[in-house]
Parts: C-alpha cells; sequence; structure tokens
C-alpha cells in the first residue's frame, strides 16, 4: 500500500465526481442516475472554480480524496481545470422532474445557508477550506489526516492565521472537532430544523 499526496490534475475529475455523488447525492443517484451524475458534475466545476490549489490522496493510482483550498488575494488557479461536458444546469430550475428539483433545492439551500454562517462569523479569515472529501475506500488507513496535514502546510506556506470551512450534519463533522476547529452557531431551516449547517473555524499554529 502506498499513500500519495500529490496536486490535484484534470484527469482527477471523475474521481472527485463519484465522490461528491456518493458522498451528498448517492438517494438521487439510485432514482435518477443521469439528472444526478449532470448536477455532480456542475456542483464538482463549483468547487474547482472557487479554488486556489487542490491535493489529492491516492493510493496505488486510485484517487481516494481531495483537499481544495481558496487563500485570500490568490489565483484560483483550480479555473484551468473545470469541465463544462454537461447540459446546461439551468434548466434544472424549470424541469417537473423530482429529482432535479431536490438536487437543486439542496444545493440552492447549502449556498444560502454557507453564506448566513459566513455573514454572522464577524470576521474575515485568510483561507477557505472549499473541499475535503475521502472516498469510503480511505476510511482507517490514516488518509485523511495525512491529506488534512498537508492540506494546512499549504496554509502556513502562505502565510495563512485563520481558516473556515463549511460542513453539515449530513457528514462526519466529528473529525473537525477532534482538530481543534471551533464551531459557530449553527443554521438550519425551519422546515427541516434537524437538518443543520455548520461553519468551523482554525488557525495554524
Amino acid at each position: 500500500m502506498t499513500i500519495n499526496i500529490r496536486p490535484y490534475q484534470e484527469t482527477d475529475f471523475d474521481a472527485l465526481q463519484e465522490m461528491i455523488t456518493e458522498t451528498w447525492y448517492a438517494g438521487n443517484y439510485k432514482l435518477d442516475p443521469d439528472a444526478t451524475n449532470t448536477f455532480s458534475a456542475f456542483d464538482t466545476n463549483l468547487r474547482l472554480h472557487d479554488s486556489s490549489f487542490g491535493l489529492t490522496a491516492e493510493e496505488d493510482g486510485k484517487v481516494l480524496g481531495v483537499f481544495f483550498g481558496n487563500i485570500k488575494n490568490q489565483e484560483k488557479t483550480l479555473k484551468e481545470n473545470i469541465q463544462i461536458d454537461f447540459e446546461d444546469v439551468s434548466t434544472f430550475a424549470i424541469d417537473d422532474n423530482p429529482v432535479k428539483r431536490d438536487v437543486l433545492t439542496q444545493l440552492t439551500n447549502e449556498i444560502h445557508a454557507n453564506r448566513y454562517l459566513d455573514e454572522h462569523h464577524g470576521s474575515q479569515p485568510d483561507a477557505v477550506i472549499e473541499l475535503f472529501i475521502l472516498s469510503p475506500a480511505a476510511r482507517g488507513k490514516g488518509i485523511g489526516g495525512k491529506l488534512w496535514e498537508n492540506g494546512l502546510q499549504v496554509f502556513a506556506d502562505h502565510d495563512v492565521k485563520d481558516y473556515v470551512l463549511h460542513t453539515d450534519s449530513d457528514c462526519d463533522y466529528s473529525f473537525y472537532d477532534h482538530k481543534g476547529l471551533t464551531p459557530d452557531k449553527s443554521y438550519s431551516y425551519s422546515t427541516d430544523p434537524k437538518y443543520k449547517y455548520f461553519l468551523y473555524a482554525g488557525e495554524i499554529k
């Protein structure tokens, strides 16, 4: 077993999209794979668009995790890896397909919640972790911890003092508690108060 942490590259896109689909859109995929794949590709491209660097964790050549960071005042270089070979996602807003409506609502709610949390955080961080995601195949191998530490090292190399990340109650946010990050007060929609969105803040020491 050889674990390697390297810069993200364009050929990682399909594996990253698969991880995003498995993590956030698995239920939708069972109902409508084509629509879900279209939307998860859009979601993947959003993450690339907002990131100034990316790291990939691989084991024996298989992509098992990704860390995307956005450092203030740094060029968002991952835009160069955006792939736009999917249908216009704007059609989701006018389509009666329930899966399309569901994934669009899911992402729209996430964007709104994250903006609310940012506005109430009280300070502008030096950096944002735009994406930290692992494949189920990475569990129990120390890959997540290694990828995390490498991502924070990039922050340190660019003199980042503090950073934030967004997550929600569908994710294993206990990882961030374990890493010493501090959560702000969570945000929930009145239509589903049990589902929570979080902003975690950390410092580079």
